[in-house]
This record gives C-alpha cells, sequence and structure tokens, in this order.
C-alpha cells in the first residue's frame, strides 16, 4: 500500500467514525424531540409551549447530526473511489514498466573496500546465464559510455 492510499484509508476509517457517531446522536436526539413531543401533550398550556420549543430544537439538532453522517458517508464513498483510481493507475504503471531481461546482475568492477565513491565506469552488466546476445553494435556506441555495453569474461 502506498502512503497515499494509507492516507485515504485513514481518512476513510475518521470519517467512518465520524458519520456512526453522527449517527448515533441523530437517533439520540430524535428520541429527545419525541419524549419532549410527548411531554408537550401531557403538559398544560403554558409547559406545552416550553416542552413544544424543546422538541423542535431536538428535531432540529437531529437533523444537523443526520446531514453530518451524509457528508461523511459521501466522503467515505469519496475515498474510497479515489483509492480505486489510484490503485488502477499504479497498475496501468507497472504494466508499462520496462523490466530488463537480458541481464542477470550488475556487478562493480573496481569496486572500492568501502562501497562508496561508485561511478559510471565502475558498473558494469553480467549477462544472465543462457539470454540471447544483446546484438549491440558497440562501434556506434559513443566512447564515454562503451563501459556499458562491454562484458568481458567474467570467469
Amino acid at each position: 500500500m502506498t502512503r497515499r492510499q494509507q492516507d485515504r484509508q485513514n481518512e476513510i476509517t475518521k470519517c467512518e467514525a465520524v458519520s456512526k457517531a453522527a449517527g448515533t446522536m441523530q437517533s439520540e436526539n430524535d428520541a429527545l424531540s419525541k419524549c419532549y413531543g410527548e411531554m408537550q401533550k401531557a403538559a398544560g398550556d403554558p409547559d406545552g409551549k416550553m416542552y413544544g420549543k424543546i422538541a423542535d430544537h431536538f428535531s432540529k439538532v437531529a437533523a444537523a447530526c443526520g446531514e453530518v453522517a451524509k457528508a461523511h458517508d459521501a466522503s467515505i464513498e469519496y475515498h474510497q473511489s479515489a483509492m480505486k483510481t489510484e490503485a488502477d493507475e499504479i497498475e496501468k504503471r507497472l504494466d508499462k514498466t520496462i523490466v530488463p531481461d537480458r541481464f542477470g546482475s550488475v556487478s562493480f568492477s573496481d569496486a572500492p573496500a568501502a562501497g562508496f565513491g561508485y561511478t559510471a565506469k565502475d558498473v558494469r552488466a553480467i549477462p544472465r546465464a543462457g539470454a540471447p546476445e544483446t546484438g549491440i553494435n558497440k562501434a556506434k556506441v559513443p566512447v564515454e559510455f562503451r563501459h556499458l555495453v562491454d562484458c568481458d569474461d567474467v570467469f
């Protein structure tokens, strides 16, 4: 999983948690709204108006929590879609990647003991056993790059 995909997965996890919490808050506020609505019906005239206002308030809060849950659900869908698109793009790029098939490994011709300070002249290709000849006309290769195509007998 790439760093970007991991970030998207983290966002999805956060959005799922917020969406779940907002859904819970919506149902709790709906329950409170119904409770105060019942209290409004049971109470007399002066208290009934107060309970009615409280019921309306909880109804609005419940609706707002529902909107928050919907927004986070949409965000989850967006991140999941983006993850899939990014994964498809990575697959397409990997399909187009050129993989060398004629060389078994790369060797350092005069590798320093410390292992640092390599230059392009120090690296040469070692053909894989049974690999076809590269068919490169070494005479046409510029002198500064000739060491890249020059394969001496290693053994």
